[in-house]
């Protein structure tokens, strides 16, 4: 029996709130407990929002900080690796035309090489060998010699180049 009691009391109260949300104005007792509640609870709402918000921005610009930061690095890197590809560009003209020096005066020699081992030819064809020229004979093979030595060298930087 009071279980029954309990039940209606509790269908009854269950009624009146029924009752009373049908009959909501803002003029009410209860309206306006109701609007003072939602009044709260839109502030609280407003300001866990805001904190949120700042926590989020917070962790942003903190990110955007070290990506700032990483850019910097980037941009120096880049500078200095400028820098050097520039020296190494300069190194290499100028090893071009220290190469290209080099070449013009082993083409020269090769031509003077050349007037030598003809001339040396005729002479040791002809047996034309004067004592006076017994020592241009011996420096004309001691050239064709380095010569030699040289052309060795020669084929040597163009393997190396290819």
């Amino acid at each position: 029996m009071r279980e029954e009691l309990q039940q209606t009391k509790d269908k009854l109260e269950q009624a009146n709130s029924d009752l009373s949300a049908w009959k909501f104005t803002p003029d009410s007792q209860t309206g306006k407990k109701l609007m003072s509640r939602c009044r709260t609870l839109l502030a609280e709402n407003k300001e866990l929002g805001l904190q949120i918000s700042q926590g989020k921005i917070s962790q942003l610009e903190a990110e955007l900080a070290l990506q700032k930061k990483y850019s910097e690095e980037l941009k120096s890197s880049q500078d200095e690796l400028n820098e050097f590809v520039i020296q190494l560009d300069e190194e290499v003209e100028g090893m071009q035309g220290t190469i290209k020096v080099l070449q013009h005066q082993l083409t020269a020699a090769k031509q003077e090489t050349e007037e030598y081992k003809s001339k040396l030819a005729a002479y040791e064809q002809n047996g034309d060998v004067l004592s006076e020229n017994k020592p241009f004979l011996n420096q004309s093979r001691e050239i064709k010699s380095k010569i030699e030595s040289a052309d060795d060298f020669n084929r040597e930087i163009k393997k190396s180049e290819t």
